[in-house]
């Protein structure tokens, strides 16, 4: 179900399911954010109490990679999720 990750990837790349990154996934079918091993990290757009934690762990993940050697991951990762995050907002203003 889930890529491996034989080598490091110097920057994230899209497939048809997923934006991998050197060490996480997200899974653009249902927008869930996992690590390398497929174990679920956050939600991206679950908004709920009971994934406050989620959304933490998300923003950490994001500031972390802003701050390691993979700067290019890290910004693209930030513009991707803002993007998909603007366009998930106005879907759901349309269907209201």
């Amino acid at each position: 179900m889930f890529k491996s990750h034989g080598t490091q990837l110097a920057t994230c790349k899209w497939s048809k399911t997923e934006l991998v990154f050197p060490d996480t996934i997200l899974r653009h079918d249902d927008w869930t954010l996992l690590d390398a091993t497929g174990d679920r990290i956050a939600h991206l757009f679950n908004t709920a109490e009971d994934d406050l934690i989620g959304s933490w762990r998300w923003r950490v993940w994001l500031d972390h990679k802003m701050q390691e050697g993979s700067v290019r991951s890290g910004t693209e990762a930030r513009e991707t999720c803002e993007r998909l995050l603007a366009e998930y907002q106005q879907a759901q203003m349309m269907q209201q």
